[in-house]
């Protein structure tokens, strides 16, 4: 459940005014009927939400009031009442700390760590698909789902023509994940469909908790790196009640299967491979497809000009962002140390980059007039700097060789994030105590959306914009800086020191 839904539900059961929990916590009713209808994202750094917790428990009047609510949360496994109070715990539940925190924790660790593996040959594996020939196979429950989907993708793995996969399933996963050893064999089969050049659209389904989402998009993420899936999702909300599943493989056959509530254990799942069925399947997918939008922009080595696009796009929209790169970042290298850095390196096309540099550094001053920009900066070793060995972050991006700082144009470069760090108050310098293990960079802008960088082989770059995955990354990015308490000023004089010091060498 979203926010909205949360709130929505506690102020139903608890028959709750819109005006009389703003009053409570001191907001504006129509600010609670905004955040109540999902038209305003909830801000986790206010403290208003605590309120709201104190406010709805104090407000149950019986039994049954507490016991939906706490079975609700409960099932959210957020029940733990080792000391805690309901008190906290509705308030972990509202805010759903507990759950998105982990879930983007696992998503950075699973894309920043990921490398190719040899994958073993479809001839070394222990399936083999059914041999009749019938039109509809039938495959009641869970059970059914996983062999009806072993069996369709045997089916893709034997023909010689490669072609596009249409995927969607709002039921719940646990065909996929209540049972390791065909997940296994699911991953198996997947890369063998990738690796025989065939070409996958998958719908996510965002209607799920955000734990659940960003668990089912990590399982996807070594498929992601091959380039050969496209996600989408569809952006509205759904009533949940009749879940669908499609899987078709147009020129080979279909699992569709219809279920009501949470009863796929008893539901009937069906593999076609009449061709007019196809047709009518695959129909039935575009069109729904339609009413989608891309979830995740997916950008390598083949595609750098599209991402440079989508870059100027993002730092083109409005609000407070956080820039973690695990490095110096380039939005504040000076115009005039870049062209030097070109021209050493006789860099091209010169013009071009340095064009479109300068309109990244306008749109940077532009912002910083009226938003936050908070700059993690993680400084390079000292040993690194005495042998010219420090890569100018993103000089390497998606596979470019990379380049390397002279001394003196990395002291121009933190000379000149001192500047701005004094002229703009809303720019907040963080000093990063150790470089991460985790060659990776983020970059959030809240509201607005994530572009998460891989930055060793296989070079890859992610852009989000859907707004639930935005505020997990924002609110993790968030809370580590206020739970590690940075503050400027000091950030500042560890520069100064800094800089000194290879002045010094």
């Amino acid at each position: 459940m979203n926010f909205n839904e949360k709130l929505d539900f506690l102020m139903n059961i608890t028959k709750t005014k819109n005006s009389d929990l703003a009053m409570y916590t001191s907001l504006d009713s129509s600010y609670i009927s905004r955040l109540r209808r999902g038209k305003r994202d909830l801000s986790k750094t206010e403290n208003y939400v605590k309120s709201m917790a104190e406010y709805f428990l104090k407000n149950i009047k019986e039994d049954y009031q507490k016991k939906t609510i706490f079975d609700l949360i409960s099932k959210d496994g957020f029940l733990s009442k080792e000391g805690k109070t309901d008190t906290e715990i509705l308030y972990l539940w509202l805010k759903n700390e507990k759950e998105e925190s982990k879930a983007v924790e696992g998503f950075i660790e699973n894309f920043s760590s990921f490398k190719f593996k040899k994958t073993s040959t479809w001839e070394n594996t222990d399936y083999r698909p059914k041999t009749d020939t019938k039109n509809v196979d039938i495959y009641p429950g869970l059970q059914g789902k996983r062999e009806a989907v072993l069996d369709f993708l045997s089916l893709i793995l034997e023909e010689k023509t490669p072609q596009t996969l249409l995927l969607f399933s709002d039921e719940d996963l646990d065909w996929l994940s209540g049972d390791d050893s065909f997940r296994n064999k699911w991953k198996d089969y997947m890369d063998q469909v990738i690796l025989k050049g065939n070409k996958i659209i998958i719908i996510h389904e965002l209607s799920r908790n955000l734990h659940e989402m960003l668990t089912s998009i990590r399982s996807w993420i070594p498929l992601y790196m091959t380039g050969a899936i496209e996600p989408y999702y569809y952006p509205k909300k759904r009533d949940g009640i009749f879940k669908r599943t499609i899987f078709a493989a147009p020129n080979t056959g279909a699992i569709t299967s219809t279920v009501v509530g949470h009863m796929e254990d008893n539901n009937v799942n069906y593999l076609i491979r009449d061709k007019t069925a196809l047709k009518s399947i695959e129909t039935e997918f575009k069109n729904y497809l339609k009413l989608c939008r891309p979830l995740v922009k997916i950008f390598d080595s083949k595609n750098r000009k599209q991402y440079l696009e989508t870059m100027g796009e993002f730092e083109n929209e409005e609000g407070s962002s956080i820039l973690n790169p695990n490095a110096i970042s380039i939005r504040t290298l000076p115009l005039s140390t870049a062209e030097k850095i070109m021209d050493r390196n006789n860099y091209k096309p010169k013009e071009k980059t340095l064009s479109y540099a300068k309109k990244r550094n306008e749109l940077f001053q532009k912002n910083i007039k009226n938003w936050e920009f908070t700059d993690i900066v993680t400084l390079p070793k000292i040993e690194d700097v005495i042998s010219d060995n420090v890569i100018i972050n993103f000089s390497n991006l998606l596979g470019i060789p990379p380049v390397t700082y002279r001394k003196e144009e990395l002291v121009e470069h933190l000379e000149n994030i001192l500047r701005i760090s004094k002229k703009y108050d809303n720019y907040n310098l963080i000093i990063n105590p150790e470089k991460s293990d985790k060659e990776l960079s983020l970059y959030c802008k809240e509201d607005v959306g994530v572009i998460a960088s891989k930055k060793e082989p296989p070079f890859m770059i992610f852009a989000i914009n859907e707004s639930n995955m935005t505020a997990a990354f924002w609110d993790f990015l968030k809370g580590n800086i206020e739970n590690k308490k940075y503050h400027k000023k000091n950030s500042m004089e560890k520069l100064s020191e800094y800089i000194k010091k290879i002045k010094e060498i």
